[in-house]
């Protein structure tokens, strides 16, 4: 006895389409969500002496200039925030839970453009500081330098932990919800570790 070879119903054919029809739905969101997240930047800690202490520098890795220009010039706004952890090591078993933190510091800048006078303005901590040229700007704007670590923290078994928040196009409440479908704009890089003992920064 033969097989009649099986054909799809017009139901069944209706229901796995809407099935695929989620699962895309379903993979493009998440596309769009992790997008941000999986941009490939890194944050470089510099720690060097100086008459006035130990100075701490953050610097972003392949920093993506182009989109702040991008949204400078179209009249929106960029944020970029440093993160500093300072952290001290717990020992025995109390440190295989996780160690101390000591105080989490953030620091904040903001770029925008004046298009009447064809100046671009940094804003931090309520100053501000005007730049003519790109290069002058994103020098001034894509870094943090020589933060001052409070001279507390420098014992041994302390270190960083730093990383830097990027978001090339801010917006003002209420478009803050748009940030939902603009993950692009907005990048954090992974922890960064630093020992703040001794100038090699090796484990005590």
């Amino acid at each position: 006895m033969k097989r009649r070879p099986w054909k799809p119903s017009v139901l069944f054919l209706i229901e796995n389409s809407r099935r695929n029809e989620t699962k895309q739905l379903f993979l493009g969101i998440s596309f769009l969500l992790l997008g941000g997240l999986l941009y490939p930047l890194e944050t470089d800690i510099k720690v060097a002496e100086s008459e006035n202490g130990t100075l701490v520098s953050l610097f972003l890795i392949d920093s993506p200039e182009h989109l702040v220009m991008d949204s400078l010039y179209k009249g929106t706004r960029s944020e970029i925030q440093f993160q500093i952890r300072f952290y001290r090591i717990k020992k025995g078993i109390s440190g295989i839970f996780m160690d101390t933190l000591l105080e989490e510091i953030i620091l904040i800048q903001e770029a925008r453009m004046e298009e009447y006078n064809d100046q671009f303005i940094i804003t931090h901590a309520g100053e501000t500081r005007a730049y003519t040229r790109e290069e002058d700007l994103l020098d001034s704007f894509m870094k943090l330098t020589d933060f001052p670590v409070p001279a507390e923290y420098l014992g041994v078994g302390i270190y960083i932990l730093a990383r830097i928040k990027l978001c090339t196009i801010k917006l003002l409440p209420p478009l803050t919800i748009l940030n939902l479908f603009l993950p692009e704009t907005r990048i954090t890089t992974p922890w960064t570790r630093y020992a703040l003992w001794e100038e090699t920064g090796s484990e005590p």
